[in-house]
């Protein structure tokens, strides 16, 4: 997978090795996780995952088709993120997870702890 280019500031650029796109739909909003979750890259996804827990969104899919890897960590946080948005009396829901790491969830049992979906129109349902 190639990686994207971001402003850092002062005009450099940074690869990215994790990137993310939201989608606001009349069903939820469609978050789009492209990269690589790796211990290396959790900042990144803890960064995302904040500025999603700003938008307040009652319906959030997580489409995890371009996720790479994702380690322990980074399912951690979703773990974490997951509670903050039920908290806040929201819904998360993954969708189109690679088979691989769909291994992990299953691996650590996280597939009985989130709503999993096969596609993100599933999920949106």
């Amino acid at each position: 997978m190639s990686k994207s280019v971001r402003e850092v500031g002062n005009g450099r650029w940074n690869m990215a090795a994790l990137d993310m796109t939201t989608e606001q739909t009349p069903r939820g909003t469609v978050v789009r996780l492209i990269g690589d979750a790796s211990v290396e890259h959790v900042g990144e996804l803890e960064e995302h995952l904040k500025k999603l827990e700003t938008m307040h969104s009652h319906k959030l899919v997580m489409d995890m088709s371009r996720v790479d890897y994702i380690g322990s960590i980074g399912l951690g946080m979703l773990i974490r993120f997951r509670s903050q948005v039920e908290s806040a009396g929201g819904r998360l829901r993954i969708a189109a997870v690679d088979p691989s790491i769909m291994e992990a969830f299953k691996s650590s049992r996280l597939d009985q702890v989130f709503d999993i979906h096969q596609t993100v129109d599933g999920a949106l349902t």
